[in-house]
């Protein structure tokens, strides 16, 4: 048995309506702190695996609401 401390939530999805209900809960969350649930290339920043530099290239093509949030990410 594992157990989860403070903050982290286990989200079951293993119907459509769990599916829903977890796709709402994240999109709540998401909007209240301005931060997103799984990030994969603000991840790789904050580990030091890649600079802001090498992020700034990989989204250099992007557009939209993930482009705009890691453009904020490079500036902290």
């Amino acid at each position: 048995m594992q157990v989860l401390s403070r903050g982290f939530v286990w989200l079951d999805t293993g119907t459509e309506e769990a599916m829903s209900e977890a796709t709402e809960f994240v999109k709540a969350v998401e909007k209240r702190t301005s931060l997103k649930i799984v990030c994969p290339k603000e991840i790789a920043l904050r580990y030091g695996w890649i600079s802001r530099e090498q992020l700034r290239l990989q989204i250099s093509n992007m557009k939209g609401k993930c482009f705009e949030y890691l453009q904020q990410i490079i500036k902290l």
